[in-house]
């Protein structure tokens, strides 16, 4: 807000009382620097009555109101291997913005799922209230961080990107857009309360979350999902209808990517099919041995940030 010189003290006493009584305790003004916060240790949060984790990074120098994005992991990951196969943290540096690990559940350490209603495993099965933690995690990083609440981004890799499905529509009050990959929806997904912008990406080769649908052709997963996978062609197609598209949507090819933009909405979806590479994050290494590695045809971190930056909420445009 530019401040003419004329106005007087007394009126700009009144607006700074204003300002301090609505932000929320402890955050910085939006103009004070920020101090930097390092992902390497794993930080703790109570939500629903448990202790939950996860890992920050806030870029040195930082100031101003920031955009955050929450990166979660796949199933049996945990923050800090989505750190390591993404690379959110070097492209918080660069553009300036927050980035959260969120962790899930697990009977073992360092061995994490999240619940997203068809799948996986301990988190699935014990009703963990994930989305409530996730909403919890905004919540407490906007209390301690001047976050642009217009600029709120969740992107989840495989079971981390079913529970980000399953976010986008039940924390459409607190997110601005999605990204998924090599996720999958549900049947009992839920239909979102508000259009928010979605940008899916999934491989056609994937041998772990089945483009086509149905359940995992490995039988560990399968084991771990009490519902088949939608098609991905299909959980695009809700996206673009709950988000009111109505028009043929447009597709274009460059080498293995294949890009579908559906048209006429009033949230953008766009999805992604790669017709090279199997599981896992494109552009970052091959986590399973014996796997069909992840297309390096595009960067996923690089795709999901440049959808999420040409998306802020409309009051922050």
């Amino acid at each position: 807000m530019t401040l003419h010189l004329r106005t007087s003290a007394m009126a700009l006493a009144g607006m700074l009382l204003l300002a301090a009584c609505a932000a929320p305790a402890g955050t910085p003004p939006p103009d004070a620097s920020i101090a930097a916060v390092s992902v390497s240790q794993p930080l703790t949060l109570t939500s629903s009555g448990k202790q939950r984790i996860y890992r920050l990074h806030v870029p040195a120098n930082a100031s101003g109101e920031l955009p955050l994005v929450l990166a979660l992991h796949g199933g049996g990951g945990n923050s800090a291997t989505m750190v390591s196969v993404s690379h959110w943290v070097e492209t918080a540096d660069v553009e300036g913005f927050i980035v959260a690990f969120p962790e899930g559940v697990g009977r073992m350490a360092n061995r994490a799922t999240w619940n997203a209603g068809g799948c996986c495993a301990y988190a699935m099965t014990s009703g963990s209230e994930d989305i409530a933690f996730i909403g919890d995690l905004i919540d407490h990083l906007s209390a301690q961080y001047p976050v642009d609440p217009g600029r709120v981004y969740m992107a989840g890799l495989s079971n981390g990107g079913m529970l980000t499905n399953r976010a986008g529509a039940l924390l459409s009050d607190k997110l601005t857009a999605i990204g998924t990959v090599v996720a999958g929806m549900f049947e009992d997904q839920p239909v979102p309360e508000a259009p928010i912008p979605v940008i899916a990406i999934n491989a056609l080769h994937d041998d772990v979350v089945p483009y086509g649908g149905g359940m995992s052709p490995v039988s560990l997963v399968a084991r771990s999902q009490n519902a088949p996978f939608l098609p991905a062609s299909e959980s695009a197609a809700r996206w673009a209808g709950w988000n009111g598209c109505g028009e043929t949507p447009s597709r274009s090819q460059t080498g293995t990517i294949v890009t579908t933009r559906y048209q006429g909405c009033e949230a953008d979806v766009v999805f992604v099919t790669l017709e090279e590479g199997g599981h896992g994050w494109p552009g970052g290494p091959t986590r399973r041995q014996g796997a069909l590695p992840a297309s390096d045809a595009v960067d996923a971190t690089d795709l999901l940030w440049d959808f999420f930056s040409r998306h802020p909420a409309p009051a922050a445009q």
